[in-house]
């Protein structure tokens, strides 16, 4: 005989509930954070050996400009050599501040702005004059002389500390 299927003591079929996103498990925020962390150091790799390449190559310039002027001893050639290393250094530090189009006055005063002032007392907080009226100042005057009575150790060393401190503040910015 057939047992009657409508009295069975049967229950329903249950669904087991649905898998959530959150939250999500250990592992997977431990796999994020490793990705994430590779990313963030290629990167920091990445910009860190161009800029020490971008140092490298600065300074191989100025080894250049220096050699060529103790060959040849045109000052005229030095300072426009000088102005033009300083407005494609400014350009790679400071790229949004149109320093490749200043001329005169203002480009001094770019250069004094990110030069700081040798003082005993306080060496960081007095900003340099040394471009605008000091030995910096034959950088918009000697290149329109025919005969550049300049320094050019002095010059020299001005361009070399403007460069040297430009590179130690901006030992994290990335060069465009």
């Amino acid at each position: 005989m057939q047992p009657d299927q409508t009295h069975l003591p049967l229950r329903d079929i249950h669904l087991p509930d649905s898998v959530s996103w959150w939250p999500i498990p250990p592992g997977y925020w431990l796999v994020l954070l490793l990705i994430c962390v590779l990313v963030a150091s290629i990167w920091l790799i990445k910009h860190w050996l161009r800029n020490r390449q971008l140092k490298k190559s600065i300074q191989h310039e100025l080894s250049i400009i220096e050699a060529e002027y103790f060959q040849s001893k045109n000052a005229q050639s030095l300072i426009q050599n000088l102005s033009i290393l300083l407005r494609r250094v400014g350009r790679a530090y400071f790229p949004t501040s149109g320093c490749e189009s200043l001329t005169g006055t203002a480009w001094l005063s770019f250069l004094d702005n990110r030069l700081v002032g040798a003082n005993k007392n306080k060496p960081d907080r007095i900003k340099s004059t040394d471009f605008q009226t000091g030995v910096g100042n034959v950088l918009i005057t000697a290149p329109y002389t025919r005969q550049a009575d300049i320094d050019a150790d002095a010059v020299l060393n001005l361009c070399k500390r403007w460069i040297q401190q430009v590179n130690k503040n901006n030992l994290f910015r990335i060069p465009k």
